[in-house]
């Protein structure tokens, strides 16, 4: 037995088809982008208690402001910044970081010592230092990524 189909259903068949045809290729040849959130800025301590906390918390282009006080690093820790940020203090003479890295059994040739590992460590690109001073009883400032600016600190 055939089924005669009548040409207006067969347009709609056909016209559905293509429809569907153009919903699934349409999403492979167009790159969809997803859209990037506007900087924000943190601030210590009213947004996060600490500067790693705020760290953890921001994106990439965000501001990092740590408003005026004495600031502990991480506990026998290097302070990680890996986000492309600009970390910035209230006042370079008020606004203090006091750092603590591991203290770590090192050895240079044949002589064994210890020594601090990197106070700061800076993971990412164009990434801001600016308005703090900084104590540490030891380590140094390692930079990973380009552009960096460490500036108006002490």
């Amino acid at each position: 037995m055939c089924i005669a189909l009548s040409p207006k259903l067969a347009v709609n068949k056909k016209a559905a088809l293509t429809l569907l045809l153009i919903s699934l290729i349409v999403p492979c040849i167009l790159k969809i982008q997803p859209s990037k959130a506007a900087p924000k800025t943190i601030t210590v301590p009213d947004d996060c208690p600490t500067i790693t906390e705020a760290i953890g918390n921001a994106t990439e282009g965000d501001t990092i402001f740590v408003r005026k006080g004495t600031y502990m690093g991480p506990i026998n820790q290097t302070l990680l910044i890996d986000k492309s940020v600009t970390l910035s203090g209230e006042d370079e003479k008020t606004t203090i970081i006091n750092l603590d890295p591991p203290l770590v059994p090192m050895k240079m040739l044949t002589l064994d010592y210890m020594g601090y590992l990197d106070a700061i460590n800076v993971e990412s690109d164009n990434v801001k230092i600016s308005g703090f001073t900084i104590n540490t009883p030891g380590g140094m400032i390692s930079i990973k990524g380009n552009s960096t600016q460490i500036i108006n600190n002490k």
